[in-house]
């Protein structure tokens, strides 16, 4: 069974921007706790005060769409890709 690779993409990055909004009400809400987070997951030390304006907020939920569409689309590509392999 193949993947419809645009319907997969588009699955995959609604995904991405429901996490995006998740991950910004966190930090909205609690920021100490999102910096602590975000440091110990990303293995950073010196993290500046996280500030979650608008415009921060709609940017980062457009790359989240763009990205997990884009990740998605190309995972989808592969997998049909390697299904192909398969049959021989």
């Amino acid at each position: 069974m193949e993947f419809n690779r645009s319907k997969f993409a588009l699955a995959g990055a609604l995904t991405a921007a429901v996490a995006d909004v998740i991950c910004a009400a966190v930090v909205a809400l609690w920021p100490a706790g999102a910096e602590r987070l975000a440091g110990s997951l990303m293995h950073l030390v010196n993290l500046q005060a996280a500030e979650i304006t608008w415009g921060v907020f709609l940017s980062g939920l457009v790359q989240a769409f763009v990205y997990g569409y884009a990740a998605f689309w190309v995972f989808a590509w592969i997998y049909n890709r390697s299904l192909r392999g398969s049959r021989a």
